[in-house]
């Protein structure tokens, strides 16, 4: 197996993530939340141009695509971005960049 098809089967694994992202209403919560340490969901909405219905909706996207951890606390839901997510993803891309190449073009 090639260094290319790593990559390849890498990123094949992360399309979840690139679903995710790739609504502009989940882009936006995603922001919300990656900007603070934690935000409750009642935060959010309070904020967002959407219902709670869709802020739920699209938040379990994000968090099926590993992106935002949900954490339950009485009857109120918080939630923290995964920047793990990202900084996989990034790798990732960045050895598509690179993969065949031996040296960064300028």
């Amino acid at each position: 197996m090639s260094a290319f098809d790593d990559v390849r089967d890498g990123l094949a694994n992360r399309t979840e993530v690139f679903k995710a992202l790739s609504d502009p209403v989940r882009m936006d919560l995603f922001l919300r939340i990656a900007t603070v340490d934690e935000i409750s969901c009642t935060e959010i909405v309070a904020d967002a141009d959407v219902s709670a219905s869709t802020v739920s909706y699209h938040v379990k996207i994000l968090k099926t695509a590993g992106l935002v951890a949900v954490r339950k606390q009485g009857r109120n839901y918080h939630y923290t971005a995964r920047p793990a997510a990202l900084i996989e993803l990034a790798d990732l891309l960045n050895g598509v960049a690179t993969a065949g190449r031996s040296a960064p073009a300028a």
